[in-house]
């Protein structure tokens, strides 16, 4: 199996587990989910056509790069892999701010998309 199809087997889990948070109302843990899973699609395309990159930014920036500049990918991914980034800090790391359901959803709807994008690049 290649780096870029373990990747997107990660992506799909994380996607399942973000769903299930959202399900149980663990709003944070679904933001949180969501993002990696989103951040590991994005691995996957990027390792499918051999670029690795070190950084979480890193990965951002290349997707932008790569696949958003080119056309290869819809702006709203680009823009929406780098809002889940801030959305899961706010989860994971934020004070005084609560993640509400709709963030939660929107969170795992763009995750989704991104998974589903990967999975079309890839050819999975």
């Amino acid at each position: 199996m290649s780096e870029a199809d373990e990747l997107l087997d990660q992506a799909r889990t994380r996607l399942k587990e973000a769903e299930a948070l959202l399900q149980a109302g663990l709003y944070e843990g679904a933001v949180s989910r969501s993002y990696y899973a989103a951040f590991s699609a994005a691995r996957a395309m990027l390792a499918a056509d051999g670029t690795r990159t070190k950084t979480h930014r890193g990965v951002i920036q290349q997707f932008g790069k790569s696949f958003v500049r080119s056309g290869m990918a819809e702006v709203r991914l680009g823009r929406g892999l780098a809002q889940l980034h801030r959305r899961r800090e706010l989860a994971d790391y934020g004070t005084g701010h609560a993640i509400v359901k709709a963030e939660a959803d929107s969170s795992v709807a763009l995750a989704t998309d991104m998974v589903q994008a990967a999975a079309r690049y890839i050819g999975q």
